[in-house]
């Protein structure tokens, strides 16, 4: 109940701010540019995500691995599969390519959903945001972690392109038992790297980053199951997957 007043509090406040923002222009100008501000107050230039170093022998066989608590291998945009770009962007963020960092249309929709579904299924906050929470918040939910949120999704759609974000997104989400991005994952989980995988395995990986907790395969295989077909459907009621393929997938 907290997270749908959350939601509704942030919803009825954009028409507020925008009034604000209208009628505060001319002081604003006089004073230090919005801009300037938000550049000052949330730098965003250059994002370097954790990864993890391997020592290698002299036929390349790989003989130990270093790293922290997040085991990741950073991959360029063009070294995923878009079919998993196209998954996430289907079951998280509808309008990625067209919103600036916050979409209210998905805000609405995660709502009616939850509230018919009577769960948490879907979140209403963008890709975008989602990176902004993984690289420079927490996930605490409180209001004031939810307002920073939009302002560093704001930021970083400013810096950043789409397929910078996209590409981002795809290396810092977590895919539970320490694998972070999808490299991680698909080493972890199936021991083949990314561009091996089936669209199969490629949907049940991205059943997991939603709830890492709900959707760990080695506890809850039957719930990442469910929620990968679910996924699927949603592909093919998107007109990105074929009815006939769903079938052969699932």
């Amino acid at each position: 109940m907290r997270t749908y007043l959350g939601y509704i509090t942030i919803f009825f406040s954009f028409p507020v701010l925008s009034i604000f923002n209208f009628l505060s222009y001319k002081e604003w100008s006089k004073a230090q540019s919005p801009y300037h501000v938000l550049n000052e107050r949330i730098p965003i230039e250059t994002i370097e995500l954790a990864r993890t170093s391997y020592m290698t022998a002299a036929d390349g066989k790989v003989i130990s691995e270093i790293s922290n608590d997040e085991k990741r291998t950073y991959l360029k945009l063009e070294d995923i599969p878009l079919f998993l770009e196209d998954l996430f962007i289907v079951t998280e963020d509808q309008n990625f390519y067209e919103h600036a960092g916050v979409d209210i249309t998905g805000i609405s929709r995660a709502l009616l959903v939850n509230s018919q579904n009577n769960n948490l299924e879907q979140g209403g906050s963008t890709i975008t945001q989602q990176l902004a929470r993984n690289v420079y918040l927490t996930h605490d939910r409180t209001y004031n972690r939810k307002l920073s949120e939009l302002f560093y999704a704001y930021q970083l759609e400013r810096k950043k392109s789409k397929s910078e974000i996209i590409e981002l997104y795809m290396n810092a989400i977590y895919f539970h038992n320490g694998a972070y991005g999808i490299e991680a994952a698909s080493q972890f989980y199936f021991s083949k790297p990314t561009a091996e995988l089936s669209k199969a395995e490629l949907s049940f990986l991205a059943a997991i980053p939603n709830n890492p907790e709900l959707y760990n395969p080695f506890k809850h295989f039957d719930k990442t199951k469910k929620r990968q077909e679910r996924i699927l459907k949603q592909m093919v009621a998107e007109g990105k997957l074929k009815q006939n393929e769903y079938e052969k997938l699932v």
